[in-house]
């Protein structure tokens, strides 16, 4: 079972003045095909109670848009979740799945995500995808580079 696509949007303050970041936002893009997702297999897992976090505790945030694979998209469900996490910090959340672009069949996930390593040079970024039909977590860890 696997995912793909991964977009990350303009990463920005909340504050009119930009300075915050350097006087920079920058934009990371990251697809992958087949990304190497990490999926636990040993027995079915509840729905996670991840939780929103609080935008007022970030600085920055960033648009994620994760496209689900074609052959998945029959079992993209209003249950399934999909998370970002940076370390064990859970930063931005998605659900339901919903429609981007001209095709009213597939599904994806936008996220807001939250933070304030906006001035480090890479951030270990994970993904956790709660698929409601299957019971399972997926994993995917990235690192996203300041531009």
């Amino acid at each position: 079972m696997l995912l793909a696509g991964l977009t990350l949007g303009a990463c920005s303050s909340d504050s009119d003045d930009n300075t915050a970041n350097n006087g920079t936002a920058y934009t990371a893009v990251s697809v992958n095909e087949a990304p190497a997702w990490a999926i636990d297999w040993s027995h079915d897992q509840s729905a996670p109670d991840w939780q929103e976090p609080r935008p007022g505790d970030y600085e920055f945030w960033s648009v994620l848009l994760v496209q689900i694979e074609p052959q998945l998209q029959p079992f993209v469900a209003d249950d399934d979740l999909m998370a970002v996490f940076i370390g064990s910090q859970l930063r931005g959340l998605s659900k339901p799945a919903v429609n981007v672009g001209n095709n009213r069949q597939d599904k994806s996930f936008l996220i807001k995500a939250y933070s304030n390593e906006g001035d480090k040079g890479k951030i270990e970024v994970t993904l956790k995808y709660y698929d409601a039909a299957n019971k399972r977590i997926l994993t995917f860890n990235n690192p996203i580079k300041k531009r």
